[in-house]
């Protein structure tokens, strides 16, 4: 896994956790909630797209006996 979609999943996760204290006395702030998730998805398709890549790249070597 690459450290940039790590950090970047961390950083949604984060501000998904920090949402109620940007909010009311007992309300969520639902703008930093789905910032956050957006952010989260946005380094879980960047994690897979590593990993599809690495197995292509391993599937070609093989193949070509690289």
């Amino acid at each position: 896994m690459r450290k940039r979609s790590l950090f970047v999943m961390s950083l949604g996760l984060l501000m998904m956790v920090f949402s109620p204290f940007y909010g009311g006395a007992t309300h969520l702030n639902y703008w930093w909630l789905g910032g956050g998730a957006f952010v989260l998805l946005i380094g879980i398709y960047d994690a897979v797209m590593g990993y599809r890549l690495a197995a292509k790249g391993k599937e070609h070597s093989q193949k070509h006996g690289d």
